[in-house]
């Protein structure tokens, strides 16, 4: 699971906006560029627990949910793409191929956004739980 560490910025109806602390794990992860999750300062999260304005909380992706969003947003029009193209070519048979084959693939992303919309809360929004591991390390200093 892709984690980061935030604090609770602002607690919405169903959400929670999280301001993301720098050098959290996306930090030093190779995919980091290609991900953007490391790019980003604030997202929404589905709180789990009482969460608070101020609370500092983890931020967990699930790994699912990130591979299947980036086959769906680079993987797939490449198929839907050749598909359409190679299909159009038996049956159109001219240099409208392409063109309609690029415009398949338009109309593919603005699926592709009301999918996302429709969706949003159950397959790609993290899940925000409450970050106990600082209490921990004060626990064990106070043992040591």
């Amino acid at each position: 699971m892709a984690e980061t560490t935030g604090i609770v910025r602002k607690i919405n109806k169903d959400t929670i906006t999280v301001g993301i602390t720098e050098g959290g794990k996306c930090a030093s992860c190779a995919f980091a560029a290609l991900c953007g999750i490391g790019n980003i300062k604030e997202t929404e999260a589905i709180p789990r627990g009482q969460l608070k304005v101020g609370d500092k909380v983890k931020i967990i992706h699930k790994e699912l949910s990130l591979i299947l969003f980036a086959f769906m947003l680079f993987i797939m029009p490449l198929i839907v793409f050749i598909t359409a193209y190679l299909i159009l070519k038996s049956i159109v048979n001219s240099k409208l191929d392409a063109i309609l084959s690029i415009s398949i693939l338009i109309g593919y992303f603005f699926l592709l956004g009301a999918i996302e919309k429709k969706y949003k809360k159950r397959l790609i929004l993290p899940v925000a739980i409450k970050d106990t591991s600082h209490f921990l390390n004060i626990q064990n200093q106070d043992k040591g």
